[in-house]
């Protein structure tokens, strides 16, 4: 029930939204995630990443016409941001208020002398960080499937909105993955110019 409180206690805080959104993410059906997106589109229109979620389950549905609206949306965005840096200071601090105990610190040290933490004082940034990369990054495959134009042309009348779509990720995502998966829609769906080329390496 917490996930469902808290979007009904926060409805115009697009973080406390993305939060309870992502708690019910297979449960499309389900009146928290309905009533998270819907304040979603409200308070975060030009983010596409709210528009990627009306991809998914128009892709799911197998829609052909709801999986093009969904990705002209993302093409009217100004922006694609998963609020991945605000999330994961927040799950920081979640950790940060919980320390590691020493005894499991130094059993990890034993069993992983080679590990990337090498004081328990940044285990909470690391931690938080692999978290908020676990929970927060949508299902990019629909996307990238909707944007492949194959050699007979399938697809081709999206072309347009792909490419508005790949050079958003490139240079707005909030995430290095956001980023490459936008120079991979702009790869499938044969729209890239020499400067995404460029960009891209």
């Amino acid at each position: 029930d917490l996930p469902a409180r808290a979007i009904d206690a926060a409805p115009d805080d697009a973080v406390v939204q993305w939060l309870g959104l992502i708690a019910q993410q297979f449960q499309r059906n389900n009146p928290a995630y309905v009533k998270a997106l819907d304040n979603l589109r409200r308070i975060d229109s030009g983010n596409a990443a709210v528009w990627m979620e009306d991809l998914n389950a128009a892709a799911s549905n197998k829609d052909r016409e709801a999986v093009s609206q969904a990705i002209r949306r993302m093409a009217q965005s100004t922006v694609f941001t998963v609020h991945f840096g605000e999330i994961s200071k927040l799950v920081e601090r979640a950790y940060e208020s919980t320390p590691m105990p020493q005894n499991v610190w130094e059993s990890v040290k034993s069993a992983c002398a080679d590990c990337a933490a090498q004081s328990k004082e940044m285990v909470p940034l690391i931690a938080a960080t692999a978290t908020t990369a676990a929970l927060v990054l949508p299902a990019f495959q629909s996307l990238v499937r909707a944007c492949t134009i194959d050699a007979q042309g399938i697809h081709k009348e999206r072309a347009d909105d792909c490419r508005d779509v790949g050079r958003l990720l490139a240079s707005t995502g909030d995430s290095v993955i956001s980023n490459k998966i936008g120079f991979a829609v702009l790869r499938v769906s044969h729209t890239f110019s020499d400067d995404d080329v460029a960009k891209s390496r």
